[in-house]
């Protein structure tokens, strides 16, 4: 058997360099870098926006809470004054009648 032949992925090479068509092909890889990093500077951009918004968002949602808890602790007050001026109400009718009934002490 013999040698093994070497297969040549890479076609013959020309000695000659065409440098303005690898000038051309460096530009178009330099125009398309600048071109990602004006989209990445758009991203970043974005990204600390969303994170400004997220940070007013959960401000906003600490202030309704505590608004919230406000208003729902005046409701429970004010509702818990009212049953309780009624029941001392109804003690104080419970007790007259009771008098009443009894008599004088």
């Amino acid at each position: 058997m013999g040698k093994p032949r070497r297969r040549h992925y890479i076609g013959p090479m020309n000695d000659s360099i065409d440098l303005q068509f690898i000038a051309r092909q460096l530009e178009r890889v330099l125009d398309e870098q600048r071109l990602l990093r004006r989209e990445m500077d758009d991203v970043r951009s974005l990204v600390l926006g969303l994170a400004d918004q997220n940070r007013r968002i959960d401000r906003h949602i600490g202030d309704m809470q505590a608004d919230l808890e406000l208003m729902i602790k005046s409701e429970i007050g004010g509702r818990m004054s009212n049953v309780e001026s009624r029941l001392e109400a109804r003690t104080d009718r419970q007790i007259d009648a009771l008098v009443e009934r009894l008599g004088p002490p």
